[in-house]
């Protein structure tokens, strides 16, 4: 039934027996998952997300879907904005277009691994789908229907898969140039038919995983799921992002934009609260798993400063969790290593607002992702900058390794002051590899880019680079892995990869 139809016949008195049942049912179900989800105690603990929360009533559930229809593409749209923002991608390397965000999300679950079984699975219902994964496949692209209907996904993958390695291995063809965002489509609501059924697939395969690891879900009203859904498919399904996105800086623009300013102002107050002299396993896995001390607009911010490049009026400055990694392997607990970084950022982004306090005229701009915590000092940039940001970072090392004994939250051994690095420049560029340097030096102290050793570590880093480089060319030399006067594009994607793993 027409939900809006039956709205009007509610409001002229004007309805049958049916349609009565009808709407007593709809809005019968819906308290009944909001009760069995806790919502209202949900609303309680966040206030922010008070706005996104169902409401039950048959007017409030009609409203809900005239607002989803008016706001669905760009709800989906900022969900796919947040998501690059929130594991890091740069603005220049992302997606304008809701058409866009859709091709580029199917070839990634494609292709991902974790989730492919999934994808594949939702793939079976679909023969637009099925005809795009053979796409490339002259053996199977002219297929009828009929027969791609009779075949699984997974046999269709495999066969995609393996006729484009054999093409590949016959003619290595560069990838496509990269294209500037300004010469890149900006259709931002507009999708053809086939992207619509792509779209729609995705959402089922991330609807179903989301309920599954964040049951909450339900309790957000339809558009707020929009944004969350298109959200889980940039993130290509991360509970831990998941479940701490709306409540980063009421992450939600329609949450936003009803909020008063003083409701807002107790947010922010309340984000940055202190945290007492010790913090649990508990608080760790729950309360900083899903903190988060920048905005969104902060990071955007941040990121078009940072995207200027070299400005020696501008400090930048870049502290990172270098040992995230070999803590997720050793620890076996990814939400406790994400709520751990998250608790250095709350003891280091308190002691950034006291140094801008005590600095008057000093901007500040923030960023923070899953892993790193950066900033950019311009406007009245005291000439001891750098003495200050070194004592603030032995410091907020040196409490938080305090807090964690105190807290029984680390083994014997554990050496917390060494796992987070950091580094300085004119640059973000150059405070990032001020960062990286940090990693091999023996005392855990903040480093500059402009230090000579770093300079002379950088260089030879460079020097034998381009050993390896000239070794690997005179090893491979007459084979395909060389492409012109260079190398083929897929050695530099092996080692940009294996390089990720030290």
């Amino acid at each position: 039934m027409d939900l809006v139809l039956l709205s009007q016949c509610s409001i002229k008195g004007e309805c049958n027996d049916q349609q009565k049942k009808f709407r007593q049912q709809k809005e019968w179900n819906c308290q009944l998952e909001v009760k069995a989800q806790n919502c209202e105690q949900l609303a309680k603990q966040h206030p922010t997300w008070a706005p996104l929360m169902r409401k039950c009533s048959f007017q409030a559930q009609c409203q809900e879907q005239m607002d989803l229809g008016r706001e669905q593409a760009q709800a989906c749209l900022r969900g796919y904005k947040n998501a690059m923002i929130d594991l890091g991608v740069s603005l220049k390397d992302m997606s304008v277009s809701l058409a866009g965000f859709v091709e580029d999300s199917w070839e990634t679950f494609k292709k991902n691994r974790r989730e492919r079984a999934a994808f594949l699975k939702e793939c079976d219902k679909s023969i637009a789908c099925k005809r795009d994964l053979v796409k490339d496949d002259h053996r199977y692209r002219d297929f009828t229907d009929e027969k791609l209907a009779k075949m699984p996904a997974v046999f269709l993958y495999t066969q995609a898969q393996d006729m484009k390695a054999y093409q590949a291995s016959l003619d290595r063809m560069r990838p496509k140039p990269y294209v500037p965002i300004s010469e890149r489509v900006r259709d931002e609501v507009e999708l053809t038919k086939e992207q619509a059924s792509k779209l729609k697939s995705l959402m089922s395969v991330v609807g179903d995983k989301i309920k599954e690891q964040y049951q909450r879900y339900s309790c957000y009203n339809a558009v707020a799921r929009e944004e969350l859904q298109c959200y889980a498919i940039g993130t290509v399904v991360d509970p831990t992002l998941v479940a701490g996105y709306f409540v980063k800086g009421a992450r939600v623009a329609v949450a936003a934009s009803r909020l008063s300013k003083a409701e807002r102002e107790v947010h922010a107050a309340t984000a940055v609260a202190a945290t007492g002299s010790k913090v649990t396993r508990a608080e760790l896995t729950g309360k900083y798993l899903s903190y988060s001390p920048t905005t969104v607009a902060q990071n955007e911010k941040w990121i078009s400063l940072a995207e200027k490049g070299t400005n020696s009026k501008i400090t930048f400055l870049d502290i990172e969790n270098s040992q995230m990694k070999t803590l997720n392997d050793t620890l076996k607990d990814k939400n406790l290593v994400t709520g751990l970084t998250n608790y250095h950022k709350e003891i280091l982004f308190k002691k950034i607002e006291k140094l801008e306090a005590a600095n008057p005229g000093l901007v500040i701009d923030k960023y923070s992702d899953f892993k790193s915590s950066r900033f950019a000092f311009s406007g009245k940039v005291p000439a001891d900058l750098d003495s200050q940001l070194k004592k603030i970072f032995a410091e907020a090392n040196s409490e938080y390794t305090s807090k964690l004994r105190e807290s029984g939250v680390l083994k014997a051994g554990d050496k917390a002051e060494t796992w987070f690095r950091g580094g300085t420049g004119v640059s973000a560029d150059q405070a990032n590899i001020a960062a990286r340097y940090s990693r091999q030096t023996s005392t855990n102290d903040l480093q500059s880019f402009k230090n000579g050793t770093v300079q002379t570590a950088l260089q030879g880093s460079l020097k034998s680079l381009e050993t390896q480089r000239t070794q690997l060319r005179s090893e491979v030399a007459k084979t395909s892995m060389v492409q012109g006067n260079t190398f083929h594009q897929d050695v530099y994607d092996i080692v940009r990869k294996g390089g990720r793993e030290h």
